[in-house]
């Protein structure tokens, strides 16, 4: 499957009986390749890919299928810094256009980055909901992932918010090994 292929497959829900995507479903699928910057990799096969690439190209089914609703599981796991950003600054892009997307993200900074609600699961229950603002200034950090949240101005002139280990905390589970 190429790139191109892959970006046509998120137009299929559309594509009606017989299953032949119009012209205006190739320039969606054409503009999702381009807005995700994988256009130039169009004519790969997408198992020749980098895992990063083949990330980005997922991305660009993704937003092909121009749905209102996304779900990711963990969709920065394994990725170079470079792919890590692009995919947070995809998950901002869908959110500031409207679409609810939700997904599990095991990086509280990255949660409370991109984030408009967070919730933190606790042994299949949930143990908190609300705002990264909320979650921040709450005892969530600390209590369920031994994090102080500190709030530190970037050389860019933005607040960032990093999570540092308490003082003293032992990790219970990890092993040496």
């Amino acid at each position: 499957v190429t790139v191109a292929e892959l970006a046509d497959f998120g137009r299929r829900p559309y594509a009606g009986y017989g299953g032949k995507l119009s012209k205006n479903d190739k320039q969606k699928a054409y503009l999702a390749m381009e807005r995700a910057g994988i256009l130039p990799h169009a004519k790969d096969m997408v198992c020749n890919l980098s895992g990063g690439e083949r990330q980005i190209a997922f991305f660009a089914m993704l937003l092909a299928q121009d749905t209102p609703v996304v779900l990711l599981d963990e969709p920065t796991a394994n990725l170079d810094t470079q792919y890590h950003q692009r995919v947070l600054d995809f998950l901002e892009t869908m959110r500031n256009e409207g679409r609810t997307v939700i997904t599990t993200l095991h990086s509280l900074e990255d949660a409370v980055r991109v984030a408009n609600r967070i919730w933190v699961m606790q042994e299949g229950s949930m143990d908190f909901c609300g705002t990264p603002e909320e979650f921040i200034a709450s005892t969530q950090p600390e209590r369920n992932f031994g994090l102080r949240p500190l709030q530190v101005f970037s050389a860019e002139c933005v607040y960032l918010t990093v999570l540092r280990p308490l003082e003293n905390q032992v990790i219970s589970n990890v092993r040496s090994v």
